[in-house]
């Protein structure tokens, strides 16, 4: 257990040095302009939002709701109106 510990230890002490050389190197290529400060936040972002897309993914599976079932009547040939679509959609949300 010691020596795992001590492993552990030393690849985390290694991550933080390439954390530091990376950031390090990040912050000269802004300050030369080689960079564009826009593409990284972009990225950031984008980066959040897919987060973001696979948690309410993961949500709908858990509650074993279709995506497409939320929106489409279960039957191609039922027609139903606007309003019974809307309280599928809301009783589906709330686990019904």
């Amino acid at each position: 257990l010691k020596e795992r510990i001590e492993e552990l230890e030393k690849r985390l002490e290694e991550m933080a040095q390439r954390f530091s050389v990376c950031n390090t190197v990040l912050h000269m290529m802004l300050s030369a302009g080689h960079c564009d400060v826009q593409k990284i936040s972009n990225a950031r972002r984008a980066s959040v939002m897919e987060g973001e897309l696979s948690e309410l993914k993961e949500q709908l599976v858990a509650r074993d709701v279709s995506p497409a079932l939320a929106y489409k009547p279960t039957c191609p040939h039922e027609h139903t109106s606007a309003k019974s679509k809307v309280v599928a959609v809301k009783a589906s949300q709330v686990g019904l």
